[in-house]
């Protein structure tokens, strides 16, 4: 019997590895990805920067990223070990496993922060961090996005610091806001069912107002062009000096036929839902829109570079099928946005004028910088979702 012989080696080239990698990050086959990385050092090369373009942070995924002591991550990021006169720098596995991370992290195009890691897994990064931007280099030199899911603002929102001597962030936000210059910030709070909305806003009033003063501070150092926050129902999100986007989320109800599914019904299709009355938005918007004012502020610079796009104005408000003189029982669903509208300019023709500073002759300007959306109006430029499709709804039994 016949034996077939062995051919010679034959090697896939960079372009076709290049192609091959691009199209399983497409399908999300990012463990097959991280396989064909291993393959070779050519393999290592051409795949790196597209397995991780898109990194996702969890608290539970996290440890083997930010291994190793701060003293290493310090040492391997201001790149120490590589000075010519250098002959007593480790160089061991731990050295250059913390290499290939840092180098890993160059390519970062989009983060998202599924959970925040606990403050001593993030020191050592958070040292590095601070070493680089020391010496003017980035963790992260090609981010572009940033976004923070439901359970990291959780987080974010009950944290407690060590030390209350400056205001401050958990270790590994505080890094990556030390660390990246990103375009895109966007945070998505958590959703319950509509029937169950009172009760998650009581268990979310701790620390509403602190956590937009965090989503803020982590933004400060950054000259953002756009913050989106999706899927806002009773939160009070912040306002950055960019481009702002409140996308207000639709009723939420169980789905009919298939268990641990939701739908998101609106207008029509929404009418008797339980949810807040309509005075709620034009507070959450203006509360917002007026804190980028504060007496004595430059508010014409402010006002150049900020906008506040509005989406889905009238989703998960309480409706009926047309209005009367009882606001308790609901609002016509079809005066929903126009109630907001008028209610939002009387408070910020009030109330902007009253700012030590503030030219009343800007007024127009604010408002002419107010648009409304619909509830899929545009991809987000951060995490790229449309819509509620990604949305995290939660029960209430999974949170308490």
């Amino acid at each position: 019997m016949s034996t077939v012989q062995p051919g010679p080696p034959r090697f896939i080239s960079a372009d076709l590895l290049h192609d091959i990698a691009t199209v399983l990050a497409d399908q999300g086959a990012q463990a097959t990805l991280a396989r064909l990385q291993r393959c070779s050092a050519l393999a290592y090369d051409v795949v790196t920067p597209i397995l991780y373009a898109r990194l996702v942070v969890s608290a539970s995924t996290c440890a083997g990223l930010l291994a190793g002591d701060a003293e290493l991550w310090v040492e391997q990021a201001t790149e120490t070990s590589r000075g010519p006169n250098a002959t007593c720098i480790d160089d061991g596995p731990a050295a250059r496993s913390v290499r290939r991370r840092l180098d890993a992290l160059r390519h970062v195009r989009h983060l998202v922060v599924r959970s925040l890691p606990a403050d001593h897994v993030s020191h050592a990064f958070l040292s590095a961090s601070t070493q680089l931007r020391e010496r003017s280099r980035c963790l992260f030199p090609r981010l572009t996005s940033v976004s923070l899911l439901a359970d990291a603002l959780d987080t974010l929102r009950v944290w407690v610091p060590e030390e209350y001597t400056r205001p401050s962030l958990p270790s590994f936000l505080e890094a990556v806001a030390r660390g990246a210059r990103p375009a895109h910030l966007c945070v998505a709070y958590r959703l319950v069912p509509s029937s169950d909305w009172e009760a998650h806003r009581d268990l979310e009033a701790r620390g509403m107002y602190r956590l937009s003063a965090r989503v803020a501070l982590l933004a400060a150092a950054w000259a953002l062009d756009t913050f989106i926050a999706h899927d806002v129902v009773h939160q009070a999100p912040p306002a950055l000096p960019c481009a702002n986007t409140y996308a207000f989320s639709s009723h939420v109800i169980p789905h009919p036929f298939f268990a641990a599914r939701f739908r998101f019904p609106t207008d029509e299709s929404a009418i008797g839902i339980k949810g807040p009355e309509w005075t709620l938005r034009p507070w959450q918007l203006g509360s917002a829109i007026k804190s980028l004012f504060p007496s004595g502020a430059d508010h014409a610079a402010v006002l150049s570079a900020t906008s506040w796009k509005i989406a889905n104005v009238q989703g998960h408000i309480l409706t009926k099928e047309a209005s009367d003189d009882d606001d308790g029982t609901g609002v016509g669903w079809r005066d929903v946005k126009r109630l907001v509208r008028e209610s939002l300019e009387v408070g910020i023709r009030r109330d902007l004028p009253a700012r030590d500073g503030f030219d009343e002759a800007m007024l127009d300007e604010v408002l002419a910088k107010i648009t409304y959306l619909g509830a899929d109006d545009g991809a987000c430029p951060a995490c790229g979702r449309t819509g509620q499709a990604e949305a995290i709804v939660s029960t209430l039994d999974d949170i308490m």
